[in-house]
């Protein structure tokens, strides 16, 4: 092992589940987390971990976190006073050593190389060469196990029939056991003597005390250290998926939503593919990578605001589902306005139809009534031509005008006769008596009504 890893900064990485059942806040049996850890190989320094319900890249991106953090104040945060030479790593190991976990050997993962760190992955069923982390994994398991027995702990017979299930006596929350994992990690940096750690000349000479943290401290200062200085953001965005971003008119998009950024107005007008990174936990900001720069983007829809990608691809499949189920409903209702117009507009036709046949036959009827009229007139015009009729008086006053004009030509008459009878012979003269005038007749044909 010292010949594979003769320099501080060689890191062993691997995971683990702990043999033991935790609880939430609410007393409720959650499940076995899962430790995740990096060893250094020449000390066999912990300098970083990770306990999450979760593993893969999850896990390695909280290992990195721990990693780089001050130890002083990560734990402070978990409760835990330590002095600063306690746990002193806080750089980047330049070699990670690996098994051949997806989580280890997927893209994202390597993309840390871009920061000068090379990665080895190990073949299958090779545990002694990364025999470090292995040790550290059987101590703390043990270390915990021993006091924590009737407590959520897993024994060796919990996969047998009948036997006792452990889930049932959980009481630790995760935070509560990580507080014990950190316990374990200090005492195996700084407590655990490492009996069998091939001291030199120069650390017989320089008086190394056997313990990880004073053998990695000891070396941090040897020529041939591995370690990186890196800020945590800039790991942190480096171990992020990557896609493929879309620059258009409507933005950058990505993962079917769309982001924004001052100082791009040529690349939407443009439009053309790129890099970028996101974060699943929250989709709020994407990253363009360009030549190791990572350019923020923000989110341009407001209603995915802090959701994870899973949520927000949830949130579409269930809109479209609605939009689904209405499709049904919208379909039916183009039918039903269909129907509805054409009922009206056959409605109108035929009513415009019979309109136009009642018209029609008003028309022809009129015509019919006028030509029998004109043909009455002149039947009636014929007759009266023939028989010299005239209209009946229609009043008394006509009547007495008709007997008044009688009378005066009668008058006429008689004075005409008797100026004739005054030249004619007395011989041929004989008195002639006159007849009585005769009553006006009114259902005489004379007085036609």
């Amino acid at each position: 092992m010292q010949e594979f890893t003769p320099f501080v900064g060689t890191a062993m990485l691997d995971a683990t589940i702990c043999d033991i059942y935790l609880v939430n806040e609410g007393m409720q049996v959650v499940g076995r987390p899962i430790f995740t850890a990096a060893v250094d190989g020449f000390s066999s320094l912990c300098t970083g971990y990770s306990l999450q319900w979760e593993g893969g890249m999850y896990s390695v991106r909280n290992l990195m976190r721990c990693i780089l953090a001050d130890k002083v104040k990560w734990c402070r945060e978990r409760g835990i006073a330590i002095e600063k030479d306690a746990w002193p790593s806080h750089r980047l190991p330049g070699v990670f050593v690996t098994d051949e976990g997806s989580e280890y050997k997927c893209e994202t993962l390597a993309q840390i190389t871009e920061l000068g760190v090379r990665i080895i992955n190990l073949p299958a069923y090779r545990p002694d060469l990364k025999g470090n982390v292995e040790k550290l994994f059987d101590l703390i398991q043990s270390s915990f196990k021993t006091y924590l027995k009737g407590h959520g702990v897993i024994m060796p017979d919990f996969q047998q029939r009948g036997a006792h299930d452990y889930r049932k006596d959980a009481c630790l929350t995760m935070d509560e056991f990580e507080q014990i994992i950190i316990r374990c990690i200090l005492y195996y940096n700084s407590q655990r003597i490492v009996e069998n750690h091939p001291y030199t000349e120069a650390m017989l000479k320089a008086q190394v005390r056997p313990c990880a943290h004073t053998i990695y401290a000891w070396g941090t200062r040897r020529a041939g250290c591995n370690l990186i200085s890196a800020d945590e953001k800039t790991v942190m965005l480096t171990l992020l998926p990557r896609t493929i971003g879309t620059f258009s008119r409507a933005g950058l998009t990505v993962n079917r939503m769309r982001y924004k950024a001052e100082g791009f107005t040529e690349q939407f007008l443009q439009g053309s593919k790129v890099t970028v990174a996101y974060n699943p936990d929250n989709v709020a900001q994407v990253w363009l990578v360009e030549k190791g720069v990572y350019t923020p983007f923000t989110l341009i829809e407001s209603r995915y605001m802090h959701h994870s990608v899973e949520e927000v691809d949830r949130m579409k499949q269930d809109q479209k589902k609605l939009v689904n189920a209405a499709e049904e409903e919208e379909l039916q209702a183009k039918i039903n306005l269909a129907r509805y117009i054409e009922t009206i507009r056959d409605q109108a036709m035929q009513s415009m139809i019979s309109r136009t046949v009642r018209a029609e036959a008003q028309a022809e009827a009129d015509a019919d009534a006028q030509t029998e009229a004109n043909a009455d007139a002149q039947t009636k015009a014929k007759t009266e031509a023939e028989h010299g009729k005239r209209s009946m008086p229609r009043n008394a006053a006509d009547i007495h005008n008709i007997r008044s004009a009688r009378e005066r030509q009668r008058t006429l008459d008689h004075i005409d006769f008797m100026s004739g009878m005054a030249d004619t012979p007395d011989a041929l003269c004989f008195p002639q008596s006159e007849p009585p005038e005769a009553p006006l007749d009114m259902h005489s044909e004379e007085y036609d009504f």
